[in-house]
């Protein structure tokens, strides 16, 4: 008599399992679909070991449309699936941003909730811009921007430029309250304030706006912070934005209160030898753009023959899939124009269309329908939308294709975005979108910023203005002279709401 083996044996042995234990699905003691016999005696769940065939077997996959919360349902049979333990928040996090299909299939995510569950510490999650000055004990942060690598989860480097035209660069990497702060390092860069500041595409440089008239470069592990160009012979005021080309390392804009728009070359400086300590020597741009935002762009505007003051551009911005294009918004109205950098600027006396750089712009104020609205700032979306903070109070959304697909002038009236708190009355006020392209942030007068759809987050003094996101996390600047990190935490903010007075002497969370 042949010897039975001991697979086919402990395959018997599951069926006889199966078939002798009767459960009584409706009333689990501990989940629903929960194994208990009939007759009360509980069994504990049987963990049976799948081939590497079985394992890979799973449910059909469904995907939603990105923009709500991603459901998706497993078909595979409770009790013949070993049971998978339940990710954080990071995880989830982490999961939808790589695209794991599993976790997508598993799991479901609710935006609000996470969103909501945004909390920071009052003691390690807060700090401070310290002034130079011996009068004063902080000064405001301008501008902030998180490095390329920290987007990506890499790092958690944060470049904070103040009124004071220092740059504090941070290490935000979560820690104990008990913790001390790591070390940072702060370059005097301008002597006046910074409005603007980027990381290069490489994270081996930083760009800042000045009011000093220039933009300087910057190797931010140079510990002397002494600048590696100087580009100040392009604007004749306050240097308002910079934005680099997301595929070059030496190519950048800019916009400035003067009105015009420069597109700057690094390499013409490396060829020119010029004395890059001496302002009046500075580079000048290889492309400008006078009077971007007048009625008719590259004219100014008169009346009578008294020239006006020309309308600042306040926000620039690439469009990454078309990096000879960008997009600029201005203090005059709520117009955003697409440039194409590789046509001949227009020219205040004379031009054409063949000549103007300019391929297409809003026919109308579309901004609001009732008044003059300014564009304070743009953010780029990864799903290809462009969002706009306005001076209404209110982040608009307009598509990123241009004349190529819906004109840009045309706005989606669907996608704008308010609270009922939030006001935005300055161009010190920035909007941002996370890596992942889930959610976006806006700063606020009352000393909050928002998340939307709806979320407050109230921790701060003055006007928060400057905010950037990295990979788990968002950065909020405030005219108190503190910079605030935010992060999910769904079981804290659930400890923060059920006894709120205790908690707020040490944590700030997000409210609806």
């Amino acid at each position: 008599m042949a010897t039975e083996s001991s697979s086919q044996r402990s395959h018997r042995q599951v069926l006889a399992d199966r078939s002798n234990d009767v459960f009584d699905l409706s009333s689990s003691p501990t989940r629903p679909g929960g194994k208990r016999r009939v007759d009360g005696y509980e069994v504990a769940n049987k963990r049976v070991k799948l081939s590497e065939k079985e394992e890979s077997y799973g449910g059909t996959e469904e995907t939603g449309d990105g923009d709500g919360d991603v459901e998706m349902e497993n078909t595979i049979p409770m009790d013949s699936h070993p049971r998978r333990r339940r990710q954080d928040v990071y995880g989830q996090l982490h999961a939808l941003r790589t695209g794991n299909p599993v976790v997508r299939r598993l799991f479901t995510l609710p935006t609000i909730k996470i969103l909501e569950a945004f909390v920071s510490s009052n003691k390690s999650d807060l700090y401070k811009c310290h002034s130079l000055d011996s009068g004063s004990f902080l000064t405001p942060p301008y501008a902030c921007a998180y490095s390329h690598a920290s987007k990506r989860g890499q790092a958690s480097a944060l470049a904070v430029a103040t009124e004071q035209g220092t740059i504090d660069i941070l290490k935000t990497t979560k820690r104990r309250d008990w913790d001390p702060e790591p070390s940072r390092t702060t370059l005097q860069v301008h002597n006046n304030g910074i409005f603007d500041i980027k990381w290069s595409p490489s994270d081996s440089l930083i760009a800042t706006a000045s009011g000093d008239r220039s933009i300087r470069i910057t190797d931010p592990h140079s510990p002397a912070g002494t600048a590696l160009h100087v580009l100040s012979g392009g604007h004749s005021s306050t240097v308002k934005c910079v934005a680099w080309d997301p595929s070059h390392n030496d190519l950048l804009v800019s916009g400035g209160r003067d009105g015009s728009i420069c597109l700057w070359d690094l390499r013409e400086s490396k060829r020119g030898g010029l004395n890059q300590d001496d302002d009046a020597s500075g580079q000048k741009p290889v492309v400008t753009i006078p009077y971007a935002h007048e009625t008719i762009a590259g004219k100014p505007a008169k009346r009578g023959r008294i020239l006006l003051v020309p309308k600042s551009v306040t926000s620039v911005l690439y469009l990454p899939d078309s990096p000879n294009k960008i997009i600029s918004g201005g203090s005059g109205d709520g117009i955003l124009r697409k440039w194409d950098l590789r046509f001949n600027p227009p020219s205040p006396t004379k031009g054409s269309k063949k000549d103007t750089a300019l391929i297409d712009d809003a026919a109308e104020d579309f901004t609001t329908t009732h008044f003059d609205a300014p564009c304070a700032g743009l953010v780029f979306s990864p799903r290809r939308r462009i969002f706009a903070l306005s001076n209404d109070s209110r982040v608009h959304t307009y598509n990123a294709r241009g004349a190529a697909d819906i004109p840009l002038g045309v706005p989606q009236p669907s996608h704008a975005f308010a609270h009922r708190h939030m006001a935005t009355n300055s161009f010190y006020v920035r909007a941002a979108v996370s890596p992942c392209g889930r959610w976006l942030a806006s700063g606020g007068a009352c000393g909050a910023a928002f998340l939307f759809d709806g979320v407050e987050l109230k921790g701060q003094e003055g006007e928060v203005g400057a905010l950037d996101w990295a990979d788990g996390a968002l950065a909020t600047c405030a005219d108190d002279g503190t910079v605030r990190v935010w992060r999910p935490d769904v079981e804290r903010h659930r400890l923060c709401t059920e006894n709120p007075e205790e908690a707020r002497w040490d944590w700030s969370w997000g409210k609806l």
